[in-house]
């Protein structure tokens, strides 16, 4: 599991529990990230974080 997964279920767990304990409704917008992070899914491909690009090092060997 990667970390972007671990971060939105965390999230989402946080958000659903301070919710349910001040008794609002946001405990309902705590779903979204929970489930993205469950079934690793995200509309549009929103909360996929680009890798860095790495340039290969340049290798040339001189021939004597």
């Amino acid at each position: 599991m990667d970390t972007s997964r671990k971060i939105r279920i965390g999230i989402g767990a946080v958000i659903i529990i301070a919710g349910l304990i001040s008794q609002s409704g946001w405990w309902f917008v705590g779903i979204f990230p929970l489930f993205t992070g469950i079934f690793n899914t995200c509309p549009g491909g929103s909360c996929e974080v680009p890798a860095p690009k790495v340039k290969p090092p340049d290798i040339k060997k001189e021939i004597e």
